[in-house]
């Protein structure tokens, strides 16, 4: 019986926490970030904290040389050039220091010119073809590893009669020097011409040119947050407020203007929206030409992995919510009508009954000597009679039930061990704590019906 108080306990303590404290849905399985934009003049001045807040018509007639966008996490910010000087944008994004020279890596030739794989599985084949005595009988299996950064590899080859083959393979030639991006090789040294596409900072430097914008020459890799396709540069992720926000930076068809576009998704108990910023910046001063701002129905869909593109869709009414489903309220006749129906049908026979109680007042008095006065013992008759059925409701109760705690005994015996037991303290325990779960007990399942009477 205890055993059975305490189970309906843990689930009724499971069942209010639920109704009280619902589980929230996730929704994203890809970590959206805070994203944070500034916009720089060509003196490397900051003009706005935070692009994605600033009115939108205020801005016509600054200038505007590079914009910054820094994540909330240990990701690399990006840095993006709205003009095409480069010394310009130099100043606002200065590359890293210059060391001078950057390692080589060292590649090696085997064999005929061929990696060591190639020779390594040549051998292989020649081992299976041959075998000891000519037969392939032999299934032979190896590996290979290499040291002193390739310049010296061994291998083994392993058959299947227990005879195993190790050799080692030196390169042959001269070994091949490769400079990164960013150098040139010179003698033993590779010298860098570059810094920022040779030398990482930790600060992602967007290329821009006539034909668009392109996430080559930086050392640094692209963060997760960002996409360059086809010259146009998008981030997506969220604003301080945990909004959804896209952002989209694109060239003018014929290299002129600079398009900055920002989106940023509001909810409210109806519908989400979308205010999009649209800026237009001239190629050669950073000047921003015009300014627009809008907002309309629609949602940002952030990117959901490295390397896919974010959307917006406006123009039409979205749930709030978006990608969540609409809010459906149960139908009850409250809502329904069905509330008013009955109400109609009850005034009707309340007017009627009122007509017939008013048209009584109205009438005479009428002496009925034939009426008495009820008495006590006559009303009891009625109601609580031999051969009325409201008798058998007196006797109605709710049921008793007694129930045992379950015990169990132990019994083990293995060569001379012996143990015989019996598993019952956990009936003191249930039956020391009784009284207290059976107050928690009722508690829950008042919360319990209060709840299911609100729902009716």
């Amino acid at each position: 019986m205890q055993t059975k108080r305490l189970r309906a306990l843990v689930l009724s303590l499971w069942f209010a926490l639920s109704v009280v404290v619902p589980v929230k849905r996730a929704n994203a399985a890809f970590p959206l970030v805070a994203l944070a934009v500034a916009a720089y003049n060509s003196a490397g001045a900051l003009v706005t904290a935070d692009l994605l807040a600033a009115g939108g018509t205020a801005m016509i007639g600054g200038t505007i040389a590079a914009l910054a966008i820094t994540p909330n996490n240990a990701e690399a910010p990006m840095r993006v050039p709205l003009l095409s000087d480069k010394p310009t944008i130099d100043a606002v994004m200065p590359p890293p220091a210059n060391p001078g020279t950057v390692p080589s890596s060292t590649s090696y030739t085997y064999c005929g010119g061929n990696p060591v794989s190639v020779c390594f599985q040549n051998d292989l084949e020649s081992c299976n073809r041959n075998g000891a005595s000519g037969s392939p009988q032999y299934n032979c299996t190896g590996s290979v590893s290499c040291s002193g950064g390739g310049a010296n590899c061994t291998g083994s080859i392993n058959m299947a009669g227990g005879f195993t083959y190790s050799y080692t393979v030196g390169y042959s030639g001269t070994p091949t020097q490769t400079c990164p991006a960013g150098s040139v090789s010179s003698g033993s040294q590779c010298v860098v011409t570059n810094p920022r596409e040779a030398v990482p900072d930790n600060k992602k430097d967007i290329q821009r040119s006539a034909g668009g914008f392109t996430a080559a020459g930086d050392a640094d890799p692209l963060p997760s947050y960002a996409q360059v396709q086809n010259g146009v540069v998008y981030a997506s992720g969220k604003n301080s407020s945990g909004n959804p926000v896209m952002i989209e930076y694109s060239v003018s068809a014929d290299g002129s203007k600079t398009y900055v576009r920002h989106y940023v998704q509001s909810e409210d108990s109806a519908q989400s929206t979308v205010k999009a910023q649209t800026l237009v910046v001239d190629n050669a001063t950073g000047t921003i030409q015009s300014a627009s701002a809008a907002t309309t129905a629609g949602a940002v869909t952030p990117a959901t992995g490295a390397g896919s593109i974010p959307s917006v869709a406006t123009g039409a009414a979205v749930t709030a919510g978006a990608g969540s489903q609409p809010i459906v309220f149960p139908t009850d006749y409250a809502r329904a009508g069905e509330a008013a129906l009955a109400a109609s049908s009850i005034t009707a026979k309340l007017d009627t009954v009122k007509t017939s109680v008013e048209s009584l007042k109205e009438a005479p008095a009428v002496e009925n000597p034939d009426i008495g006065i009820p008495t006590l013992s006559g009303a009891q008759d009625t109601f609580y009679g031999n051969d009325n059925k409201i008798i058998g409701l007196l006797g109605w109760h709710v049921p008793g039930f007694t129930g045992i705690c379950p015990t169990a005994d132990i019994n083990f015996d293995w060569k001379e061990f012996s143990y015989h037991g019996r598993f019952e303290s956990h009936c003191a325990y249930a039956d020391q704590f009784r009284a207290t779960a059976a107050t928690i007990f009722d508690a829950l399942w008042v919360i319990v019906a209060f709840f299911i009477v609100l729902g009716a």
